[in-house]
């Protein structure tokens, strides 16, 4: 699964997933987290105590890709890999700037998008809206232009402890400069949507929930990929074994090829294999259901 964040430069993007990291190593209903690279996991980690000792990483200087695992009751159920674009790229314009470009062409193959935005900024600083136009429309565009695979798009209200009078009121404010992107969303069946109101540093607030519902996501497109390849194998096994014949076995063996029996043989083994599989993730759907029933979404 390919996970794609973006926003601006202090949006709080690199905080966030040295943060999550960090929180998920040490379990949060269940899940865990982990690394590909021992060494990505030691600097995450690292960085992720900083946060929560109140010291903050720098802004990405470039496109940093990560290859990690969400785990369930210590047992890998979803690979998945977080990009971290810098802030800049949202501003400078496609046609010059190659990393403008390199973030398009990530969005548009996304499995998951997650956009962040400072909650302070979006309601006392005009530069705010600039930033957030350029957001809302390359991920418009980037929908626009791809299939209807499910995908997760979670806006991530970053310093949400720094909004003067927080609540319901605030997040429906906060809501509002991405009111064409939740609009535009809502009327897509594929679009699983969220808005996350979120706090980093010494006290975390709601950090693991826009990693969790988008793995979701990934771990629900999963299962169904696993009921089709299950169902396909099973109509395989079944036109085969209407072709079953005493006849067809004995010539089999003459011309020594495979006979409709072993086909539909093998093709049961290979449904009850996909069923397994299936059902090996299934209790980590349901427990991400559990955990994620009560989030803002659209």
């Amino acid at each position: 699964m390919d996970v794609v964040m973006l926003g601006g430069s202090d949006a709080g993007k690199t905080t966030y997933v040295s943060l999550m990291y960090r929180l998920l190593t040490d379990g949060a209903g269940g899940f865990s987290c982990g690394a590909a690279d021992p060494r990505v996991h030691a600097a995450l980690k690292a960085a992720g105590d900083d946060v929560l000792s109140g010291t903050y990483p720098r802004n990405t200087q470039q496109r940093e890709v990560h290859d990690l695992v969400l785990r369930y009751q210590d047992k890998d159920v979803l690979p998945f890999r977080w990009r971290d674009h810098r802030g800049e790229a949202l501003t400078q314009q496609g046609a010059t700037s190659a990393a403008a470009r390199q973030l398009h062409d990530d969005l548009k193959d996304a499995d998951g998008i997650l956009l962040f935005a400072d909650s302070w900024r979006l309601l006392h600083d005009p530069g705010q809206d600039l930033e957030t136009r350029h957001m809302v429309t390359s991920v418009l565009r980037a929908l626009a232009g791809r299939d209807k695979r499910l995908t997760p798009l979670v806006i991530v209200l970053t310093k949400f402890d720094l909004v003067e009078q927080q609540g319901p009121e605030a997040v429906r404010r906060l809501r509002e400069p991405f009111g064409a992107l939740i609009r535009a969303a809502s009327t897509e069946p594929h679009i699983r949507g969220a808005v996350v109101p979120l706090v980093c540093g010494r006290r975390p607030v709601n950090a693991q929930i826009p990693a969790l519902w988008t793995l979701r996501s990934g771990l629900v497109g999963r299962l169904g990929r696993l009921q089709e390849a299950a169902d396909e194998a099973l109509a395989r096994g079944l036109r085969a074994a209407d072709r079953d014949t005493l006849w067809d076995r004995v010539l089999s063996r003459v011309v020594s090829e495979p006979s409709w029996r072993s086909v539909s043989q093998r093709a049961f083994a290979d449904h009850l294999a996909e069923r397994d599989r299936l059902f090996a993730l299934q209790p980590a759907a349901d427990r991400l259901d559990a955990l994620l029933w009560n989030v803002d979404s659209f």
